[in-house]
């Protein structure tokens, strides 16, 4: 953790619940949040900002139960560092479409993935991203931004053509095969000559689709893909964890995105009824896990 620079403020977030039964042989963990911010602050070594609006970087300990990691928060607003954007915030590229997803969340998953495929390898090698849903292509231009060869799918040719527009942008044409965006159907089989190292899918969310879809996609992924290949699936419940378990997919960790107008109450005492009672439902649910 040397690589961090001073002036950092850190957060937690936990995906999950930590009280879950453990199996046998398994040692239940006992920790608090202060406990772990307290720890991993330690050990980051550079000096934290005290004042948060002042900070250079927000860091967040994403704890997984099964795992804990440490990503990196950027503002939305601000540009995406690749080449040929000409400082162009990925909020102003061309073809935006309405299922993307917030640009935090984005880059959390993209480290978390990042960092798990890269644990994978023996090797210094360059990491393969597949988005078999890639819509705009906001986790390609995550990818690429990290260094990573991706693969974008899309059913819909108006995203094939928006999202090749948006990369091409910011990243130049694709003729280095650092990147590349398809026209296909991620439900029905079909051969992978990518080898992809993780997958990250923003996956329908049942407006003028077949309920059935996302778990048609995650039967061709779980078909298509080598053993214990990361994967961030984005659906709009968590129904399809149970789909996803059927298939022999190990679940990490998961977390609820409550949706943008969300409100916390006031205070215990006094809470904000109207606003509770506007986001009974998540916005969407992010899990982590391995193919099978």
């Amino acid at each position: 953790m040397d690589a961090i620079q001073s002036g950092w403020i850190l957060e937690y977030a936990r995906f999950g619940r930590r009280n879950r039964k453990t199996t046998p042989g398994e040692q239940q963990l006992i920790y608090s949040s202060k406990s772990l911010l307290t720890c991993v602050a330690q050990a980051i070594g550079s000096e934290a900002q005290l004042t948060p609006r002042k900070a250079s970087t927000t860091l967040m300990i994403v704890d997984a139960i099964d795992a804990f990691f440490l990503v990196s928060l950027i503002d939305e607003t601000k540009s995406v560092e690749v080449s040929n954007s000409g400082n162009i915030a990925w909020s102003k590229r061309p073809f935006q479409y309405s299922s993307s997803i917030n640009w935090n969340m984005a880059e959390m998953i993209m480290d978390i993935l990042h960092d798990m495929a890269a644990s994978q390898m023996e090797e210094r090698r360059t990491i393969r991203l597949l988005d078999p849903t890639c819509g705009s292509g906001t986790f390609l231009a995550l990818g690429l931004s990290r260094g990573m060869n991706v693969q974008g799918w899309d059913i819909n040719q108006a995203c094939v053509d928006g999202a090749i527009r948006n990369l091409e942008l910011y990243f130049g044409n694709s003729n280095n095969q650092k990147w590349s965006v398809v026209s296909r159907d991620a439900t029905t089989p079909s051969n992978i000559d990518f080898a992809p190292n993780c997958v990250v899918a923003n996956v329908p969310w049942g407006v003028n689709t077949n309920p059935n879809n996302n778990a048609m996609i995650m039967q061709q992924l779980k078909i298509s893909l080598q053993p214990q290949t990361p994967c961030a699936i984005i659906s709009k419940s968590i129904e399809l964890q149970a789909v996803m378990k059927r298939l022999g997919y190990k679940i990490i960790g998961f977390c609820h995105v409550p949706p943008k107008d969300f409100v916390l109450p006031t205070s215990k005492k006094k809470r904000n009824i109207s606003s509770t009672k506007q986001n009974t439902n998540s916005h969407c649910i992010i899990t982590i896990a391995t193919s099978p």
